[in-house]
């Protein structure tokens, strides 16, 4: 590997923020991992209001040759967004390798480092190594179903992002040059940090995936993207056309480009209603009619009046899932 033994090879950056009763599990799952060559932990509290930095301590005192604690003392999410972790942790990796893993996840599969490690040594045209991993939710205390699959190139991904966070290992000189061209730290509309990241390394790299779960994804009604805030969760989705908006224009086909549109917004034009987003609405409206999606701009101006009611929209929501799932 031509290292220095004294030198990690691979870094896992994980962030936290209130998760005093998981970050325990998540850095007892980076610790457990059996591998030839050395890693470091950088974790990330945004100024939690628990007791989650106090663990990290714990744990940095621990293990001060692994676990590299970043604690701050005011929430930089809060201010700059998602992607502040461009600006407070990723520029803090000096390793070959990134893996990632937020706080309230946690990995089950000893070897995943080893074995993610292992195939990029030796194929240097991958890029990026990522496999399954099990839902859990919280709430309800039960596994779920497994998530992940292979990704086949951008069009596939960017209609469907099927590589699941926690699981991923790549090239640092690759994520550097991504942050080079993309510049994501300045980009605080985009709501999440991770799907940019795929998008731009499937143009540029190989990706492998190996079949196989290695880590848990935890549910948690109050995480950004399973929201039950109709506000909140439509903010989500409207940072995810941001994304879209961005690698479309440099990337997607105009056929392509009304297809993922069509798919995105009618995900989120349920949530506009709810919201009473008037200007979401009609930018559905927009892209439905560029999209020639007939069905989809009946469904809105018959819904329309029912704009001020939330039971009578859930209805016709529900009512227009049945009829498409017949059509």
């Amino acid at each position: 590997m031509n290292r220095s033994d004294d030198m990690a090879l691979i870094t896992i950056c994980c962030i936290a923020y209130n998760q005093q009763d998981f970050i325990g599990k998540a850095l007892e799952s980076f610790l457990m991992q059996r591998t030839n060559f050395k890693f470091e932990v950088i974790v990330h509290d945004d100024a939690s209001t628990d007791r989650t930095a106090h663990i990290i301590k714990e744990y940095a005192t621990n293990f001060p040759d692994i676990i590299k604690p970043i604690l701050q003392t005011e929430n930089k999410y809060t201010k700059e967004g998602l992607n502040f972790q461009f600006k407070y942790v990723f520029p803090y990796v000096k390793t070959k390798y990134i893996a990632f893993c937020e706080g309230d996840d946690f990995w089950i599969d000893p070897l995943k480092l080893q074995k993610q490690v292992d195939f990029l040594e030796n194929n240097i045209e991958y890029g990026l190594v990522h496999t399954k991993a099990v839902k859990f939710s919280e709430k309800d205390g039960s596994f779920g179903k497994v998530i992940g699959s292979e990704c086949i190139n951008f069009e596939s991904l960017i209609h469907e992002n099927t590589i699941v966070n926690l699981t991923v290992c790549l090239r640092n000189d690759l994520f550097k040059k991504y942050i080079q061209e993309v510049r994501p730290e300045i980009r605080s509309s985009w709501t999440t940090c991770d799907f940019p990241i795929w998008l731009w390394f499937i143009k540029h790299t190989k990706f492998k995936f190996l079949n196989e779960v290695t880590g848990v994804y935890r549910i948690l009604e109050t995480s950004i993207c399973h929201h039950k805030n109709d506000e909140k969760r439509l903010n989500f989705h409207e940072g995810l056309n941001d994304i879209l908006d961005y690698y479309l224009a440099i990337n997607g086909s105009e056929s392509l480009e009304k297809k993922i549109r069509a798919k995105y917004t009618s995900k989120m034009i349920k949530m506009a209603f709810l919201a009473k987003r008037r200007a979401s609405i009609l930018r559905g409206i927009i892209v439905f009619y560029e999209g020639k999606d007939w069905l989809n701009l009946v469904w809105i101006f018959i819904t329309l009046p029912f704009f001020f009611s939330r039971i009578l929209v859930k209805c016709s929501y529900y009512m227009r899932n049945k009829i498409f799932n017949k059509i």
